[in-house]
């Protein structure tokens, strides 16, 4: 028919199939690699996905050690000497450090030095010379207080020798700025003979203002010609050494004395000489005891009621009555002063060890806790430093004050050690 219009519909595609959902489905998982469900009803059942993974727990981070630990404060200083200028015998009081120096210019005479305080200090150094003449020799001193002694004073009694002309040997009391005024005694002296060891009296009493010597004596002393001799205060010639050391004790000393030292209230004087220790009186032996063979006294020092010296890597202790081995401090160099010390009832030694004396309980002075990095490197060099040093202080001093000294280096430093 004209004019009709024919809709048009598209191609026919599929004559005969039936489209289901459950055939639309199952196209789709084919095509995605599923499979059909068991059941008859046309549902199809998806797989669950598979459960995600269990994420690994964040580890704790461990924290960092907070530094509580303590090190010993050290202030670090040199002795006031040349390259080649002998620094030796060290004597400690309550107030500072004592020093012996022999000059390389054999035409100064010897000097004597302290350390007050610590090398901080602009006066720390004091110098002074008891034997002043040409090349004058001091071969031993003892200083007079090592109790209370103040922070400006040097006050010592010291022996040696005037080179010149036939020799005269000096003996005498120096003081500056303490009690009293200088003295010196003289003797001709002859060859070798002269006084080898001085000591000072007592604390208090009469007997403080009685020093002592180890006189060596050749032509009139048998045996060594060694003997001991304490001042007797009367003097008909108070500049003779032989008028105020007129009468010796007896017997004589047996070998040739390596360290004397006076008790600090009674008229007696320890003595060392070979393996043998001796308790002398003003007039006698009184007593003796025998030490093993082939050691070297050093550090002889009084605390508390007793008297404690160094020899063959050990300490001993007496009160005057007993000897007896207390501790067992084979360091190196122990065959030199400076192998321990005793302040505030412990013994302190370069190992970095601190022995209490009551319960001989050991500690280290040098470190104490945990510490920091910074502190473990200064707690390194100062333990290297100990080793390497001479270890001195005073139990008369009211704090503890350890002094740490390097001959060699002519260096030295003033400790304080951590608390206990």
């Amino acid at each position: 028919m004209a004019g009709a219009i024919k809709q048009f519909t598209g191609p026919r595609y599929g004559r005969g199939l039936k489209l289901t959902a459950s055939s639309i489905v199952l196209a789709l998982l084919s095509a995605c690699g599923g499979e059909e469900g068991s059941s008859d009803d046309g549902i199809v059942t998806v797989p669950a996905p598979p459960p995600a993974p269990t994420p690994s727990p964040t580890p704790t981070p461990t924290p960092t050690p907070v530094a509580t630990g303590q090190v010993a404060s050290v202030d670090l200083g040199s002795i006031p000497v040349g390259a080649n200028d002998l620094v030796t015998n060290f004597k400690v009081t309550n107030s500072g450090l004592y020093m012996a120096v022999n000059y390389d210019d054999e035409t100064k005479p010897d000097a004597i030095l302290k350390l007050r305080g610590t090398p901080a200090f602009s006066d720390a150094w004091y110098s002074t010379i008891p034997n002043n003449t040409a090349n004058g020799s001091v071969s031993d001193y003892a200083p007079v207080n090592v109790y209370s002694e103040s922070r400006s004073e040097l006050t010592f009694y010291w022996a040696g020798r005037d080179f010149t002309g036939d020799g005269v040997e000096r003996w005498g009391l120096h003081t500056v700025n303490g009690i009293g005024v200088s003295t010196v005694a003289e003797e001709r002296s002859f060859g070798s003979y002269g006084i080898k060891l001085v000591a000072s009296g007592a604390r208090n009493g009469v007997v403080a203002s009685r020093p002592w010597i180890l006189w060596y004596q050749p032509s009139t002393v048998g045996n060594s010609g060694h003997s001991i001799y304490q001042d007797d205060g009367a003097y008909t010639k108070a500049n003779s050494i032989s008028d105020r050391f007129s009468t010796p004790a007896t017997p004589p000393l047996p070998g040739d004395g390596s360290a004397i030292f006076s008790h600090p209230s009674n008229p007696e004087l320890f003595v060392v000489s070979d393996n043998k220790l001796f308790l002398y009186g003003p007039d006698k032996l009184i007593r003796s005891w025998t030490l093993p063979t082939g050691g070297v006294a050093t550090d002889m020092m009084w605390s508390g009621d007793a008297l404690y010296f160094g020899f063959a890597g050990k300490v001993y202790k007496t009160d005057g009555t007993t000897l007896r081995s207390i501790a067992d401090v084979n360091t190196t160099g122990f065959a030199v002063e400076g192998g321990f010390c005793i302040t505030g009832g412990e013994m302190f030694l370069p190992t970095g060890e601190a022995i209490n004396l009551l319960s001989n309980t050991r500690r280290n002075w040098i470190k104490k806790g945990q510490l920091s990095s910074a502190q473990a490197s200064a707690v390194q060099q100062l333990e290297l430093a100990a080793l390497s040093s001479r270890v001195f202080c005073s139990s008369y001093a009211t704090g503890t004050t350890l002094y740490l000294v390097s001959p060699a280096t002519r260096s030295v430093r003033v400790v304080t050690p951590v608390p206990r």
